[in-house]
């Protein structure tokens, strides 16, 4: 188990924090994790867990990450992630068609996002500015704030894929157990579709509160929430 309150984890061109084993846990209250960089498909340049993982963040910085893959701070393979304070901004992930997600990147497990700031990140060349999400479970509720996420299709890593871009704040891959019962989702912008929110593969959304409002789509599609049935 690593608890972190305090210091700074920083400037580092590898994963800052990598999660190598099974039941482990991660405890964020406090602290900077910064500027660090990996160029891994993977991704995660903060926080990598490949492998099922508790991930809580109560508090501090994680901020001016980069990966050359999925997830600018968080890369996450069924992991349960919950983000209950702390803010998360300015992270990018230079992707392609096959992934995104600026902030966090989870695939399978279940991301809760109770509180904290999540803002200024982006899925370059993929979707989801601030959250893409695979075949797992998310909730968004109580005091959560996404705003000012992006994503775009410049600056992308095409790869096997193509350089494409929705979601401005929330990409939904098959995900089929997704609550929206509050929050903020506001001032998120895509460059092609899904200002607030891009939904494919079958993803299911329930909404019982919050609020889904004022993001933007430069190219077409919904502002709020785009619905694809491939």
């Amino acid at each position: 188990k690593l608890i972190i309150k305090g210091g700074k984890i920083c400037n580092s061109s590898k994963i800052a924090i990598y999660c190598d084993s099974s039941n482990s846990t991660v405890q964020i209250d406090g602290g900077y994790i910064c500027s660090n960089s990996v160029h891994e498909i993977g991704g995660g340049a903060a926080i990598s867990a490949k492998k099922p993982t508790t991930i809580h963040i109560n508090g501090g910085y994680i901020y001016n990450n980069t990966s050359q893959g999925n997830g600018g701070a968080i890369y996450s393979e069924r992991a349960n992630v919950t983000v209950s304070g702390g803010y998360i901004f300015s992270n990018s992930a230079k992707t392609n068609s096959e992934g995104g997600g600026g902030a966090i990147y989870a695939q399978d497990g279940s991301v809760a996002l109770n509180g904290g700031y999540l803002f200024d990140n982006s899925a370059k060349g993929g979707y989801g500015g601030a959250v893409y999400m695979k075949d797992g479970a998310l909730t968004v509720s109580d005091s959560a704030v996404l705003a000012g996420n992006r994503s775009v299709k410049e600056d992308g890593i095409a790869g096997t894929g193509t350089l494409d871009a929705g979601g401005g704040a929330v990409a939904l891959f098959g995900s089929k157990d997704v609550t929206i019962c509050g929050g903020y989702i506001a001032g998120n912008e895509s460059e092609k579709t899904g200002g607030g929110l891009y939904c494919r593969d079958s993803s299911a959304v329930t909404m019982a509160g919050g609020y889904v409002t004022n993001n933007k789509a430069q190219n077409f599609g919904c502002e709020g929430a785009h619905i694809n049935t491939d």
